[in-house]
């Protein structure tokens, strides 16, 4: 190879070198690059307690708006309030704008700045709404701005409600502009009534992927229950998402398995979840919708409850109005007084009468003394309505002492025996033939006492006093025993109770019961089956107004919980044939309070009906000969050996002594390889349900027994689980 050659080769081997290294190095470029996984924790950029005593914080600021006098309205950090007597939702301290002293009309504005890398956020902050001066609109308003100077309201929060109490609010801001700065300001209103306060401020992203929806629900043995659940795609492009069901004991399915969902839009999914028809009531099963793609992994528990019942809605009362008497008698329902439309309303004087074949409601005569904040009992067929309110307010004026009877057949009402004390609040049951008024409020304290009227005597006398001092209670007769759960001890300062007693009238005392599984009172009450005690609705801080209805198994000792369709409080109800019927109280809607004409009623499941009540029988039985007679009530107790004889078991009646006769019927539980000894017992007075007989001789039966052992029909033991309240409120 000439020399020349020898260059060439060498000239294009380093050219194919250069090349051949460029080309390689432009492939490893054009390899398709991983996508960025988002994380579903949101950036937070702002997370204000207001603990600190340099106020305002680090980026937040007071502006006076508008000042017409002294005090100048203001912003301040406090670590307790007065006007409304209040603490820190959390931590030592929370932000409080001056409404109490400086004139109707006065604002000022606290505002905090912030630069987001997003184009939606969310704001959430609790809020303290307050009961008094309820005339004076007072106001919070939740603003925003792109210059600090000119402010948009979002959202206006009155601080009236009839509830003292923290509330959570939240709210989504899809006007933020991503790297500009961005303000957020809360502007206090002044109508000279009580003060603003509030705490735990946090602003953050909106999370990419979001499911709304009731994931909890519960139902019947045998019921299949839908989850309509919706999810939203908040990143600016389209999203196809996948879906998937985890594995679970209760069978669960879903409509389809991918999802596409538009930039910044939601679209619907519902999960199907069926409950075996052997579930037991207080048991759950669990199971997992997952969504994922490219970019996010989301995983949601859906919980389904095996319950006692549900709710079902009914035709709504002719009447909207709280603190009425709803009571049962002659085969319907009737719900008498009230009040309504506000607090400050006076008594009604309705008698309505709901029939639940027809679901219908017609008026009856009217009461001739209107009253509300009454309970009512029937007696001998006849309704028994006493005390309550005339006027609106919480001070003693037109609290009353009436005692008003209503005759259902006749519709006449007629005037009775004054109890000795204006009361309301209080609960009233029938225990024995005689009228219990228990508990209540003289219009400033809770009271323990105890009235019982006699219809016969026309005589009301002082009962045992119970324990606690209890008003807005619920009460219960179950088993012959009078039961009394939760309520408020205090009238000024309503703090709602979770204990619960029961009166035992052989015994003449008040004993302890289980608790309630939390805080409860201004529910209606109700009993079924003369075993379980039904609490409706009520409210127990900081929920304001509940849709739980807590039930108690007399027999077992637990609590359940099943929901109704609608949040209220200051509802009574009454059971018609073991249905329970709820009716009126006062709703929390869209930041709102209304009266009610709700009528919802529980339907017990099946299977709870067929296993409340267990008669246990016997299918075999033989006669045997006894060449003595029992001198007392006798049970057998056997000593296995290995013959094959049947266990002698007699069994009498609890009402009276048996009688002695020269043959004796035995109720036999036989097996493969027993013989029973008959051993004796002294003679014992009174019966049980566990007699004893005193035999001289062994008998000697004519049965032969049978190669199977019978089997009695017994209740199926529960689970001794509560079942959390479900729900997606933020109280």
């Amino acid at each position: 190879m000439t020399t020349r050659t020898l260059r060439i080769v060498l000239l294009l081997g380093l050219l194919l070198l250069f090349f051949g290294g460029s080309y390689t190095q432009a492939r490893e470029l054009q390899r398709p690059m991983p996508r960025p996984q988002t994380a579903l924790v949101p950036t937070i950029y702002i997370n204000q307690s207001f603990d600190s005593p340099n106020f305002p914080p680090a980026n937040w600021a007071t502006t006076i708006i508008t000042a017409t006098d002294t005090p100048e309205p203001e912003w301040t950090h406090v670590t307790s309030a007065t006007r409304p007597t209040a603490q820190p939702h959390s931590g030592a301290g929370m932000a409080h704008f001056n409404s109490y002293s400086t004139s109707n009309g006065n604002a000022a504005r606290l505002s905090t700045a912030l630069t987001p890398t997003t184009t939606v956020l969310r704001a959430s902050f609790w809020y303290y709404h307050s009961a008094i001066f309820p005339t004076s609109a007072d106001t919070l308003l939740v603003q925003t701005s792109n210059d600090g100077q000119n402010y948009t309201t979002r959202a206006s929060y009155p601080r009236y409600r009839a509830t003292d109490g923290w509330t959570q609010y939240q709210l989504d801001l899809p006007f933020a502009s991503v790297g500009q700065q961005f303000y957020l300001g809360f502007l206090g209103i002044s109508d000279f009534g009580a003060n603003l306060l509030i705490d735990d401020v946090v602003i953050q992203d909106t999370p990419p992927i979001e499911i709304f929806g009731t994931t909890s629900n519960q139902g019947c043995a045998g019921d299949t229950l839908l989850y309509p659940l919706s999810v939203r795609n908040n990143y600016p492009n389209s999203q196809t998402i996948n879906l998937n069901l985890a594995p679970s004991a209760w069978p669960s399915s879903l409509p389809f398995n991918t999802l596409t969902i538009p930039a910044q839009s939601s679209r619907p999914i519902t999960v199907s979840v069926r409950i075996p028809a052997t579930a037991q009531p207080r048991t759950s099963d669990q199971t997992t919708l997952q969504l994922s793609n490219e970019l996010v992994e989301l995983n949601q528990a859906i919980v389904t409850n095996c319950s006692l019942g549900h709710w079902l809605d009914r035709e709504d009362s002719l009447l909207a109005a709280r603190y009425s008497a709803v009571v049962s008698a002659d085969g319907a329902l009737f719900q008498i007084g009230g009040q309504g439309p506000n607090n400050n309303s006076p008594a009604l004087p309705n008698t309505l009468r709901y029939q639940p074949n027809t679901d219908s409601w017609q008026q009856r005569a009217p009461l001739p003394i209107a009253t509300f904040g009454t309970d009512a009992a029937t007696l001998n067929g006849e309704i028994y309505l006493v005390g309550g309110y005339r006027n609106g307010g919480s001070t003693t004026t037109g609290l009353i002492s009436d005692l008003q009877i209503y005759s259902p057949t006749l519709d006449v009402w007629r005037s009775g025996p004054n109890l000795p004390t204006p009361l309301a609040y209080y609960q009233a049951a029938v225990l024995a033939g005689k009228l219990y008024i228990i508990g209540g409020s003289n219009g400033n304290n809770a009271l323990a006492s105890v009235w019982i009227f006699d219809p016969a005597s026309q005589q009301w006398t002082a009962g045992p006093a119970m324990s606690t001092a209890r008003a807005f209670a619920s009460a219960g007769v179950v088993d012959n025993k009078l039961y009394m759960a939760g309520g408020t001890a205090t009238i000024s300062n309503q703090t709602a109770l979770d204990t619960m007693e029961f009166y035992d009238p052989s015994l003449n005392v008040w004993l302890a019961a289980p608790n309630l599984p939390r805080r409860q009172m201004q529910g209606g009450d109700a009993q079924i089956l003369d075993r379980f005690f039904v609490i409706t609705t009520g409210y127990s801080m900081p929920v304001v107004a509940s849709n739980s209805s807590l039930i108690f198994d007399q027999q077992t000792n637990e609590w359940s919980e099943v929901l109704l369709n609608s949040s209220r409080y200051g509802a009574e109800a009454d059971s018609i044939n073991d249905t329970v019927f709820v009716v009126g109280g006062r709703q929390f809607a869209n930041n709102t309070f209304t009266m009610s004409s709700r009528n919802e009623s529980f339907q017990i499941c099946r299977f709870v009906l067929t296993t409340a009540t267990p008669t246990p029988t016997n299918t075999h039985t033989a006669t045997a000969t006894v060449t003595n007679s029992p001198t007392n009530t006798p049970t057998a107790i056997t000593s296995p050996t290995n013959t094959n004889t049947p266990t002698i078991s007699p069994t009498p009646t609890n009402s009276q002594m048996p009688t002695a006769t020269s043959s004796a019927t035995i109720s036999l539980t036989p097996t493969n390889s027993q013989t029973p000894t008959i051993t004796t017992t002294p003679p014992s007075s009174t019966p049980t349900h566990s007699p004893t007989a005193t035999l001289s001789q062994t008998p000697t039966t004519s049965a032969t027994p049978p190669t199977n052992t019978p089997t009695a029909t017994q209740p199926i033991g529960l689970r001794k689980v509560f079942l959390p309240l479900v729900g997606n409120q933020a109280r």
